[in-house]
């Protein structure tokens, strides 16, 4: 697990893409077939993962504050 987190500090999760191949990674697989598994068509799955491609994350950066200039 320690790989993973290392790699996680180096490369952040950026998309729903992103969150899922670290839970495939990191979970047992049992677990991870049984949140990702769907019934008879997998409609809702099929779904789901169309309103998923639609949400942007964004990145929020951080901006040096060692030099305040309390005027603005």
């Amino acid at each position: 697990m320690k790989f993973f987190d290392q790699l996680l500090n180096r490369f952040p999760l950026t998309s729903v893409s992103d969150y899922r191949t670290m839970a495939q990674k990191r979970l047992p697989g049992q677990l991870f077939d049984f949140l990702e598994g769907g019934a008879f068509e997998e409609v809702t799955i099929k779904k789901n993962s169309e309103d998923f491609q639609k949400i942007q994350l964004k990145r929020k950066v951080l901006r040096d504050v060692s030099i305040l200039n309390p005027i603005t």
